[in-house]
């Protein structure tokens, strides 16, 4: 999206939040926010099949894996094969820390090439594998990436990608991914495996890198906080900036959401970024304030869905960009320069174009 049409956007949701009412609002004839967390769990967990049953993760434009038994067996698989991953390779954690911050790469890219190149092993074994996937990234998960190209040449490259996952889940091992979803369902057809494994992709470098930019920004524009433990800056940079920000549903039958008279032309959207800003839960609603999560939180929190699609990797996600928080400001303070000021609104919620510069100190984060 432009600059103007992410302004639009967070406008449009400031608005909302600015005036809650029953927090369910109708935009447009098309579309329904939800604000109100009782009313967005309902929506996400599908009270009363009122929905279609839908996965975001499982689903693309062109194939689907439909079947709930091989959803839940793909999302298993692979979340335990990445989990078992970083558990085995952790230790390769500091040194590619030091080298993100020497190459003064910026800054939400620098966090998607970090996790690049530390899930590479698992998302590729074979080198024409590895390429293809670097190239994935490059245009299909950085910020700006899918801008650089037309139409044409983005459905061109998304044939060739096809084409080369088809080909390589013939020959994928155990110890890469591909293998573990072909291995996790073997009756499902190679294009929708592709599509998974895509998801896993782009989950892994993509999502789980702008929350780790995010909690980077957050912290170096607030350094007062840099003495609260790491999973509280993790899990307000989600609260405030969820990656995930708004979770689409189609309504199977009119109903009433709210004060809202909901049919089946519109679409129900529960929306994280409400959820999380509703001035009737959150005190301060919009300040970043890592020490309310000290203790014991009351107000609604579904960064990574609800109900049975949930992403079920929310906890491997968290616990990394946890861990990699803490390896960025070891011995160090870490500078934060905004190249803008809105962060970047499309499938995912990125922060805004910044540079990071590391001084070196005696404390870490957390530690003071």
């Amino acid at each position: 999206m432009s600059d103007a049409s992410d302004k639009h956007y967070l406008d449009l949701l400031e608005s909302m939040t600015a005036n809650p009412g029953d927090g369910v609002f109708r935009r447009g004839r098309g579309q329904v926010f939800v604000m109100d967390a009782d009313l967005a769990r309902a929506v996400l967990r599908n009270d009363g099949d009122r929905y279609v049953d839908h996965s975001d993760f499982f689903y693309s434009r062109t194939t689907a894996v439909t079947d709930r038994d091989a959803q839940v067996a793909l999302g298993r698989a692979g979340r335990a094969f990445l989990q078992d991953f970083v558990d085995r390779s952790r230790s390769r954690l500091p040194s590619l820390v030091d080298r993100c911050l020497r190459e003064r790469v910026p800054w939400p890219d620098a966090a998607n090439l970090l996790l690049l190149r530390y899930f590479a092993d698992a998302f590729a074994g074979e080198p024409n594998l590895r390429v293809l996937v670097a190239d994935i990234v490059r245009r299909g998960v950085r910020v700006r990436g899918p801008e650089r190209h037309d139409p044409v040449s983005r459905a061109w490259f998304r044939r060739r990608v096809g084409r080369a996952l088809r080909a390589a889940l013939v020959r994928a091992s155990d110890d890469e991914l591909l293998g573990v979803l072909a291995r996790a369902a073997p009756g499902e057809p190679p294009a929708a495996l592709a599509e998974v494994y895509l998801s896993f992709l782009f989950a892994t470098v993509g999502a789980t890198g702008f929350l780790l930019a995010w909690s980077v920004y957050l912290l170096g524009e607030h350094p007062d906080q840099r003495d609260r433990p790491p999973s509280w800056v993790v899990r307000e940079s989600l609260r405030l900036w969820p990656v995930a920000w708004a979770f689409g549903r189609k309504p199977r039958h009119p109903h009433r959401l709210g004060a809202e008279r909901v049919t089946v032309t519109d679409e129900v959207v529960a929306c994280p970024y409400l959820v999380h800003r509703d001035p009737r839960q959150w005190p301060d609603a919009d300040e970043f304030r890592p020490d309310r999560w000290s203790g014991q939180v009351t107000g609604g929190f579904i960064p990574f869905g609800h109900g049975p699609h949930a992403c079920t990797g929310a906890g491997l996600a968290t616990g990394l960009v946890e861990e990699l928080v803490g390896l960025l400001h070891e011995g160090r303070d870490l500078v934060v320069t905004s190249r803008g000021v809105l962060p970047r609104v499309g499938a995912s919620l990125a922060p805004p174009e910044f540079t990071v510069t590391a001084v070196r100190t005696a404390t870490p984060v957390g530690r003071r």
